[in-house]
């Protein structure tokens, strides 16, 4: 008897296309602090929001996909899974244009870049028009673990 994960406890599916415009952005901030990801999502940058995402959980793991529309959000640092634990967020941008900016850096993630982004640090995120990213989220600790320190990358 296999005590792994049914891929139902596994996967997570979210998408607006279902949901009154009015409502999407509360529903996507609702959905998406089910993958620990707490963000404010700025009201006026973030008008005429849809958005679509899957993760999947592997182990301590998270990969994330996603496809959105013009939007603006901020996550707080100091964000941790439900674990306590401190997380790292690799994104590589897989379409259009996803702007970061963290302790006093900027980045434009474009097709096929790739960024670090540090849990402990606050976070700003905006799509100008629309983009895709595949993100892959894991435990800071196992990250320093195996590359040393990841401060000012």
């Amino acid at each position: 008897m296999s005590s792994s994960p049914k891929e139902s406890e596994r996967v997570l599916r979210v998408s607006t296309d279902d949901v009154p415009p009015d409502r999407r952005q509360a529903y996507w901030q609702e959905a998406i602090a089910r993958l620990h990801l707490a963000v404010d999502l700025d009201p006026d940058r973030s008008a005429g929001f849809s958005a679509a995402l899957t993760a999947v959980a592997l182990d301590d793991v998270n990969l994330v996909q996603m496809q959105t529309t013009a939007m603006a959000w901020k996550r707080p640092g100091r964000a941790r899974d439900r674990g306590g634990e401190e997380r790292c967020l690799f994104i590589v941008g897989q379409g259009g244009q996803v702007d970061l900016e963290q302790d006093d850096r900027q980045v434009a993630v474009g097709s096929g870049d790739m960024v670090l982004i540090d849990s402990r640090l606050s976070c700003v995120f905006s799509v100008a028009a629309q983009a895709s990213i595949l993100a892959l989220s894991l435990p800071r600790g196992a990250l320093t673990e195996r590359i040393g320190a990841i401060d000012g990358i």
